[in-house]
């Protein structure tokens, strides 16, 4: 995603030719285009701890849609809003090719260990 976003409006919305997406499907999709954290948190200026969360909330959200889970249970099993839960689950319809797939990839297996903690200590399994 080269476009340049401005901010404009509620806070957290960008805009660019179509519709308006948060500040957070903004910062996956530069993170889903191969770039670090260091060169996200500079374009962004967000944290990377901020820019980690998003993005393991968008991979518990590909998790949940490879499990065929509906869009309000993918939003309560992720923490996150539908709203959010269908931003993400657009990004990854449009990153699920094979220019992103290692990308994708590398994301599921990291989630998929965090879940995998997560149930061992009691919390929201995503099975």
């Amino acid at each position: 995603m080269n476009q340049v976003f401005r901010k404009h409006g509620a806070p957290g919305l960008y805009h660019d030719i179509g519709p308006s997406i948060s500040h957070k499907a903004w910062i996956v999709s530069i993170y889903l285009e191969y770039k670090t954290y260091s060169e996200i948190a500079r374009t962004t200026r967000h944290s990377t701890t901020s820019i980690k969360r998003y993005i393991m909330d968008f991979a518990r959200v590909v998790l949940c849609i490879q499990k065929g889970l509906s869009l309000t249970e993918t939003a309560h099993i992720a923490g996150i809003s539908e709203r959010l839960a269908r931003e993400y689950a657009g990004l990854y319809l449009r990153y699920n090719t094979p220019e992103h797939a290692e990308r994708l990839q590398d994301l599921i297996t990291k989630a998929s260990r965090n879940v995998a903690g997560q149930e061992q200590k009691g919390g929201l399994a995503v099975s």
